[in-house]
């Protein structure tokens, strides 16, 4: 059997590791700083790749997922995960359930879930009023992506990417979305009055590393976090997590 593996290599031995890689027969499929994506390796190999020069350690590309939105039956929630099945973002008042920003997928088991709007998580997350707003700030949220379209999403400043294998950076579970607004949304009315995110006014750059069912790869999410730092981020949010 062969697997995916993210080689770790030393600063500076990039170039030589690539060409040791090449001349044993591996492609190299992506690199995120000084990782590399080396997919199709024998289990019987790994060994003499760890073994290489400037190789400082060889790490499985490990599945993730976002906390929690995927249905159970789809291999969703993570052995000690804390509880964020029971936060999920107020209901459209512009549309009908089934339509985004509840996706038909989000609304399978959809009983299970309280809905609590962010208004209340705000006020278990700020401590006191405050005049900062999150203006000139960048921050990153790295998950499922961006509902653009859909009200109340499409009211606050966003610039959405992709490091997904789906390509597109549109969001098709929800949670990526709620965690965006949850940070940066503006104001806007909903069944539980007019509600905000923390800081409304920073500059959210919307980076999707999961796919429609929230799930991803080690390496989708270093491509991510990589590409957060080239555009200048200071502040990453990351949803997600994996089995040990």
């Amino acid at each position: 059997s062969s697997i995916t593996l993210l080689v770790e290599v030393e600063p500076g031995r990039i170039d030589d590791v690539k060409r040791s890689l090449a001349n044993l027969g591996f492609t190299i499929a992506a690199q995120s700083f000084n990782f590399l994506t080396v997919p199709n390796v024998p289990v019987g190999k790994i060994e003499g790749i760890q073994q290489i020069a400037g190789v400082v350690a060889v790490h499985f590309d490990k599945k993730v997922r976002a906390l929690s939105l995927v249905p159970p039956f789809l291999g969703g929630g993570l052995e000690g995960e804390f509880g964020l099945d029971e936060v999920i973002a107020p209901r459209n008042l512009l549309g009908p359930d089934l339509l985004f920003p509840f996706s038909p997928l989000r609304m399978l088991g959809s009983s299970q879930y309280t809905f609590i709007p962010n208004s209340v998580t705000k006020s278990l997350l700020v401590d006191k009023e405050t005049d900062l707003d999150g203006s000139g700030v960048k921050v990153a949220v790295l998950d499922t992506g961006m509902i653009s379209w859909a009200s109340p999403f499409n009211q606050f400043r966003f610039k959405p990417f992709s490091t997904s294998l789906e390509g597109f950076p549109g969001d098709g579970l929800g949670h990526g979305s709620w965690c965006e607004v949850m940070i940066a949304g503006l104001p806007f009315p909903t069944l539980y009055g007019k509600v905000e995110g923390i800081a409304p006014r920073a500059e959210l750059y919307s980076i999707k590393v999961l796919s429609t069912l929230g799930i991803g790869s080690t390496s989708e999410v270093l491509a991510g976090m990589e590409l957060a730092s080239k555009l200048g981020v200071k502040i990453v949010s990351m949803s997600l997590g994996s089995e040990a």
